[in-house]
């Protein structure tokens, strides 16, 4: 079973279009109040992410405006 991490991970990869925190949760089914969550997990993901690939995928968070 994957964790969270790994899900988040593994959309954002086989996504092609940038998505919001709000769009990730409701692929996962994560609730509302869990979104949060979200962002401390995108820190993490980013450098499992530019880790696995050896720097040749990054991920780009920009703040919401």
């Amino acid at each position: 079973m994957e964790t969270l991490r790994e899900k988040i991970k593994n959309l954002l990869i086989k996504t092609h279009k940038p998505l919001t925190v709000d769009e990730i949760a409701s692929e996962l089914d994560v609730e509302k109040i869990d979104v949060k969550i979200i962002y401390e997990h995108l820190r993490h993901v980013a450098k499992t992410i530019r880790r696995e690939s050896k720097g040749s995928l990054m991920l780009y968070m920009l703040p919401p405006k």
